[in-house]
């Protein structure tokens, strides 16, 4: 009987004894759960890391030490059973000390625009695989894409959005024996439109639940790494208030909303038309007067500029 080699999962279900090029490729969908194991025996082998000692899940490394058969930096190994069969959902220490930092940006945006969102790999050598899970607000961001970083534009990637609503999946591999350049490293990118209503600080937040956060070595060792959340920080709704003077009205509101126009109209149901007031800040408020009109406008609204 032919034996059976860790990293053989392709073709499925039953591999064919050998590990090539698509057994990486196909270890690589399963760690993104784009493709699920069928069973304990598919399972076995494709779970290959660490090499001789595998431990029941199914991360990035697995999917360089997959690469490494299929190119024949190891050896083929046999497979062997793994010495931790349960696998718990971890969530991943953001914050934590360390020189090799996962983080995901901080990036101001507009409501309904497009948000382009860096994932950032601060390497110190070796680093050739990265799994991560970002969670976001669904009712304030809707992911549009995701794309290769500049610093990983010769990798593979595999994102999966079917898992979760508000979150995305995320496994990236260099080829087989790369690895990052020492420094600050865009490795992915998220792309993102923002909701017409969206307000404040929309946070973006690292954990398992679809592609277990990691990063591996071009040797598929589990590296040590500190992992920082991210968000996109949106204009805050603003607030306001209205004042009578005399025959003229004051509208009023924070600075730090953003930039806005009034526009006014005679039915609530428009039509709208923008109007130029004077203007007026302390520095932390704007406050426009709306004077007399030669027609009854009843209604007014802020529209950003």
């Amino acid at each position: 009987t032919p034996a059976e080699y860790a990293g053989d999962v392709y073709p499925r279900t039953n591999g064919d004894h050998q590990v090539s090029i698509q057994d990486w490729l196909e270890i690589g969908r399963m760690v993104a759960k784009i493709d699920v194991v069928t069973n304990s025996d598919e399972m076995l082998r494709a779970d290959c890391a660490p090499r001789n000692n595998p431990n029941g899940k199914l991360t990035v490394a697995d999917w360089v030490q997959a690469g490494r058969y299929a190119l024949g930096l190891d050896p083929l190994t046999l497979v062997t059973t793994p010495s931790h069969k349960s696998l718990t959902l971890s969530t991943p220490k953001v914050g934590v000390g360390g020189t090799r930092t996962l983080q995901v940006g901080n990036v101001a945006a507009l409501r309904g625009q497009a948000v382009n969102v860096p994932v950032q790999l601060v390497s110190t050598a070796d680093e050739n695989a990265v799994g991560v899970t970002v969670r976001y607000n669904a009712s304030q961001l809707k992911l549009t894409g995701v794309a290769l970083g500049s610093a990983a534009t010769s990798g593979r990637l595999n994102f999966n959005t079917n898992q979760l609503t508000g979150g995305v999946g995320v496994a990236l591999s260099l080829s087989p024996g790369a690895a990052l350049s020492p420094g600050t490293n865009e490795i992915v990118v998220l792309n993102f439109m923002t909701s017409s209503n969206a307000s404040g600080s929309s946070p973006l937040t690292l954990d398992d639940s679809v592609v277990t956060v990691e990063v591996a070595d071009k040797t598929a060792n589990v590296l040590t790494a500190s992992y920082v959340n991210g968000a996109v920080v949106l204009p805050l709704q603003p607030t306001i208030v209205t004042t009578a003077t005399g025959t003229s009205l004051q509208l009023t509101w924070p600075v730090a909303t953003g930039n806005f126009q009034v526009q006014a109209a005679s039915n609530i149901l428009g039509p709208w038309t923008t109007m130029v007031f004077p203007m007026v800040t302390n520095g932390e408020n704007v406050t426009a007067t709306v004077p007399p009109g030669g027609f009854p406008q009843f209604y007014y609204r802020l529209t950003g500029q």
